[in-house]
């Protein structure tokens, strides 16, 4: 059951922050951004937030550690389990279907929710309860990445989801004596991940998946590979480190090249390769920056709001949105 707390965090007004650098790029700037931070005081049913969504009606949704909370623009509602969720700390993605219902996953149900109450719809008996999920949209079509019995110790299991059935799919990679296909992510087209073994010692290189074959893509080491995305253009991003020691962030451009897109120097330091043709947010060593369109200048936005789980980036700069472990930001 949900149990309230005194909230002891400050409110957060609408105010300008000055914000300070220290041991950053020399190409790095600071700036002056309107940043509103929500918290418990504002009504956020936690302050470490995990994921984001913005449906067709404009609410935002929150996934925290503590329930969900949706935005109105002014005021939240938080959903806890005795709104129907099964278990408040258990909700790992949301997202929408073509007739405006909300999809939650939450613990072992995928939920409906119409606006009024929850339908839940029980995953495949095979998927465990407590590992990690992602429920992911992509061109209308709905997966889930999980791990299952079957694993060796990687998200290797997608299942695809039809809403107006409510059935799943389990989708089948291919295999190789050499290791199994662990997918990561899809562009409506490819499947992107990793190919690790059987045993303990994961291969890390980053290869592609299709109806003709896997493909590897990017050469690692250290099992350094790393397949994700954080924003709401579905971008697909790779970390890796090549031979020479360094890391380096992959970026799929629309005609489906990967190009370097940042570099992080020797002192630890970001630093863009080249430049977006759209506003880019990147976080990294608990910094946040943006990145203008068409430049390569990494604006310091703050250094001080800690781990960002999730980065959803609108059309224009006060459509953005950050999900941290201190609360959710937004620019305004």
């Amino acid at each position: 059951m949900h149990t309230k707390t005194k909230p002891y965090y400050k409110i957060w007004y609408f105010k300008l922050l000055l914000l300070i650098i220290t041991k950053v790029p020399t190409l790095s700037i600071a700036q002056t951004y309107p940043i509103k931070n929500y918290s418990i005081a504002d009504g956020l049913s936690a302050m470490q937030c995990s994921t984001l969504f913005k449906d067709s009606r404009g609410f935002i949704w929150v996934t925290t550690k503590n329930g969900i909370s949706r935005f109105d623009g002014e005021n939240f509602k938080n959903f806890f389990e005795e709104d129907g969720l099964y278990d408040s700390k258990l909700t790992h993605g949301i997202t929408e279907d073509s007739n405006g219902t909300i999809l939650i996953l939450n613990g072992k149900y995928i939920f409906e929710y119409d606006g009024q109450k929850f339908f839940k719809i029980p995953l495949p008996i095979d998927i465990k309860e407590l590992d990690t999920h992602a429920l992911t949209k992509v061109k209308d079509r709905f997966f889930i990445r999980c791990k299952t019995k079957q694993d060796y110790g990687a998200l290797s299991t997608i299942f695809e989801y039809f809403p107006k059935e409510r059935k799943f799919t389990k989708l089948l990679f291919p295999k190789t004596q050499e290791g199994l296909f662990c997918p990561q992510f899809f562009d409506g087209e490819k499947w992107y991940g990793f190919k690790a073994s059987l045993g303990k010692n994961n291969n890390k290189n980053i290869y592609s998946c299709s109806k003709t074959g896997i493909k590897k893509i990017v050469n690692t080491i250290n099992n350094s590979g790393n397949v994700y995305y954080k924003t709401k253009y579905n971008d697909l991003i790779i970390s890796y480190i090549d031979e020479a020691g360094t890391t380096f962030f992959k970026r799929k451009l629309a005609n489906n090249t990967l190009e370097n897109w940042i570099k992080i120097d020797n002192e630890n330091h970001p630093v863009v390769v080249r430049p977006q043709s759209k506003d880019m947010i990147f976080e990294w060593s608990g910094h946040l920056y943006l990145i203008d369109a068409h430049s390569t200048q990494l604006q310091l936005v703050n250094n001080e709001y800690g781990s960002i789980s999730e980065i959803m980036a609108g059309d224009t700069r006060n459509d953005h949105w950050m999900a941290t472990d201190k609360g959710l930001l937004h620019f305004i």
